[in-house]
């Protein structure tokens, strides 16, 4: 439920603004590493220890982002990036890069149908189509 919310509050603001809720986005990034990570790490709660690289794997879909937003240039956001570190906090690997991969699917299918509309956009909010992503795996989770 929170990188629902995470993804929802930050594909409104990407599409009024074209930035992300940056304090929201600290806040539920911390709240998942206190939640998850922090106690998989130490073996409390029940959890079995597991090694940091194991804990921080899903946290590597949101470095790529980020990587690739410095690389770039900024043409891909760091927002993005950011937005799916949080979520990182909160998912598994294979669940985060399976919304990832689908979202990146979505965007050309999107920019097709609105071109066919005549709508054509340069650039496309791309946490609306990781929203959508979320969305659609749900019943896969």
């Amino acid at each position: 439920m929170a990188v629902f919310f995470l993804f929802l509050v930050n594909a409104v603001q990407d599409i009024r603004k074209g930035e992300i809720a940056l304090p929201f986005t600290a806040a539920v990034m911390l709240a998942g590493l206190f939640r998850n990570l922090l106690p998989a790490l130490s073996g409390t709660a029940g959890m079995p220890p597991v090694s940091a690289a194991g804990a921080a794997a899903p946290l590597l879909p949101g470095i790529l982002f980020l990587l690739l937003s410095w690389a770039t240039g900024g043409k891909i956001g760091a927002g993005d990036g950011i937005a799916i570190l949080a979520a990182g906090c909160w998912t598994t690997l294979p669940s985060l890069l399976l919304t990832c991969l689908l979202a990146l699917a979505l965007v050309p299918a999107a920019a097709s149908v609105a071109a066919l509309c005549r709508r054509r956009r340069r650039e496309w909010p791309f946490l609306p189509f990781l929203l959508g992503a979320w969305v659609i795996c749900l019943p896969f989770r």
